[in-house]
């Protein structure tokens, strides 16, 4: 049996983090026999200089037909003055609605207010909160 794996590497460190998840990943696979099928695709700041969309049609797809999805970090200051529609975090966003009440998308650390400036808007998440 293969495993589909959707990777999305994000930003700033994202990428790097990622990278070497999947190493983890395949090192497991070599270890037990389990196949894992990756098929990578941008979210975050990556996605809206790649097609001006944080959460574009073909990640969204990718993330369907996957079994888990890896994401990585998301965002920077490179993005700030964007609009809220082209901000990665509306990425990240996107993902948590759809997806947050399967087992795909795991908890969130979030500890204190979201920023006013978000899209969002100010809002408090615990320390458990789901994506």
């Amino acid at each position: 049996m293969t495993y589909r794996i959707a990777v999305l590497p994000g930003d700033g460190i994202g990428p790097e983090v990622i990278r070497e998840a999947v190493r983890v990943v395949e090192a497991v696979g070599a270890a037990t026999g389990i196949a894992f099928d990756f098929t990578e695709a941008p979210i975050g700041g990556a996605a809206v200089e790649a097609t001006g969309d944080p959460l574009p049609p073909e990640t969204e797809q990718a993330c369907l037909a996957a079994g888990a999805i890896l994401l990585g970090a998301v965002g920077g200051p490179r993005w700030d003055r964007e609009p809220a529609a082209r901000r990665p975090e509306t990425g990240l966003l996107g993902c948590g609605r759809r997806w947050a009440p399967t087992p795909t998308c795991g908890r969130c650390g979030f500890i204190g207010p979201w920023p006013a400036g978000g899209p969002c808007g100010p809002r408090w998440w615990g320390p458990a909160s789901t994506c």
